[in-house]
């Protein structure tokens, strides 16, 4: 535990985010933005245009609607067997608590998760039925369900899957050895950061080259088709990292450009991702923007240039947005404030903020922690718990542990939201951070959640 701890103090890249992502939030993901409301469709065959609705009150019609206290449902029926393997359910307001799912005549939910939350993208892997029926088995208060998607999206297109890995400085390649690296065969690309991978306000850079070398040419032993990134984060001298940023990458860019070329060329390395998580008010635009395009020409294709922010990201100019190859997106609540931390909404109010900035979707890759969070405002800052420890089930994103209540981005929600992100053009997702997981031998590993988003 001490570990897990330890690498969330960075986890979050910047305590300084925390603030961006509260500010954000001026509307909750749907409230108040009807405006881009629009963007919430999926370009694929909706089988829900020509459903027949029966209704547990003993209603037939042709339009969708819910409406109860829970304990009601809905069955969506079609004159033969259709092929679908996504639905999009809207709720107006956020009451449900639990829903579920069955397919076909089988009277085991194939589906159960918490709560809809204005919005929830649900993925069932390709299925081909007649017959499906969702169940609102408990809500807070009147519910009122008043969209529903039936889409079969089709998987044709490549989707990464990035892990976050922070690094040991006491090991001799930066690899933990107590860490097992099973699970990173099944990724495309892993983040490297930690302690060293620190720059100064003179663009001098703290790693060990010799040590990256080594912890590239071991992960690329476990997975030669996968790339290795640094992500680089400004020192926290005197407590500014902000000044340490506008220093290296302003007056001293040509000492830090140098330095990042010679380690990756001594590395090997794949590419460069920089920390960009700190309040948009604090940064100096004009500085960063060169910096982007300075760097981009010291270090060309096909070596990638990323970039990590927070969803409030409106600090690139277009010149910056096409020099960038990937936008790694902060999609998890960090606000301590008695909700819950690990909502399926925080990716839609991720994907919106992308959208309402012009941030092409298709460099979007949004992240998940592997981790769990207490949402506790009595606290003075949440607490972290690795999913691995948790012992979850396929369908729970909560567990009880110390008498706290903790959330979790569990299997059935990462796979959702993995699929959200395939769903609508993205270019795939990062996790956070890699030894949180449960481990490629367990059977509802996260790393498993992606695959299965994929079939």
């Amino acid at each position: 535990m001490e570990r897990m701890k330890g690498s969330k103090r960075i986890g979050f890249i910047a305590a300084a985010a925390v603030v961006a992502i509260a500010a954000a939030l001026v509307c909750t993901t749907f409230a108040g933005c009807a405006d881009i409301r629009s963007i919430y469709t999926i370009n694929s065959t909706d089988y829900g245009l020509f459903a027949n609705y029966h209704y547990s009150n003993g209603d037939d019609r042709s339009t969708f609607s819910l409406s109860g206290s829970g304990g009601e449902w809905v069955e969506i029926s079609w004159d033969t067997q259709v092929k679908f393997n996504t639905l999009l359910i809207e709720e107006s307001g956020s009451h449900v608590t639990e829903f579920e799912i069955t397919v076909g005549n089988s009277a085991a939910p194939v589906y159960r998760q918490d709560e809809i939350g204005d919005l929830r993208l649900i993925y069932l892997g390709t299925t081909n039925a007649d017959k499906i029926r969702i169940t609102v088995t408990e809500s807070d208060g009147d519910f009122k369900l008043t969209r529903l998607g039936v889409y079969n999206v089709p998987r044709d297109r490549d989707f990464v899957t990035t892990d976050l890995y922070f690094t040991s400085t006491e090991s001799s390649n930066y690899l933990d050895p107590d860490v097992s690296l099973d699970a990173f065969a099944d990724s495309n690309s892993i983040i490297l950061s930690g302690n060293d991978f620190k720059y100064d306000a003179d663009g001098s850079i703290g790693v060990d080259n010799d040590k990256l070398a080594s912890a590239v040419s071991r992960l690329k032993s476990v997975n030669p088709f996968a790339e290795v990134y640094v992500l680089l984060t400004a020192a926290d001298n005197d407590d500014d990292p902000v000044k340490v940023r506008n220093d290296a990458m302003g007056d001293n860019k040509s000492a830090l450009g140098k330095n990042i070329v010679r380690m990756l060329s001594h590395s090997g390395a794949d590419g460069i991702v920089f920390d960009f998580t700190d309040p948009g008010d604090m940064f100096s635009h004009n500085t960063y923007n060169d910096f982007i395009e300075y760097v981009r020409g010291l270090i060309p294709s096909p070596r990638q240039l990323g970039v990590y922010v927070n969803c409030d990201d409106s600090i690139f100019n277009d010149a910056s947005k096409s020099y960038i190859d990937t936008f790694y997106v902060i999609a998890h609540n960090e606000d301590s404030s008695d909700v819950n931390p690990a909502s399926f909404n925080v990716v839609c109010h991720a994907f919106e903020k992308m959208y309402e900035h012009d941030i092409p979707t298709s460099k979007v890759q949004i992240s998940i922690p592997l981790f769990g969070m207490a949402a506790d405002s009595s606290e003075d800052a949440p607490e972290y718990y690795p999913y691995s420890q948790a012992g979850l089930g396929q369908f729970d994103n909560a567990a009880t542990i110390d008498g706290t209540n903790v959330y979790f981005n569990g299997y059935t929600l990462v796979r959702d939201k993995a699929a959200f992100a395939y769903g609508y053009g993205m270019k795939g997702v990062v996790l956070i951070d890699y030894a949180g997981d449960a481990g490629a031998s367990y059977p509802y590993s996260l790393h498993k959640a992606i695959k299965a988003s994929l079939l």
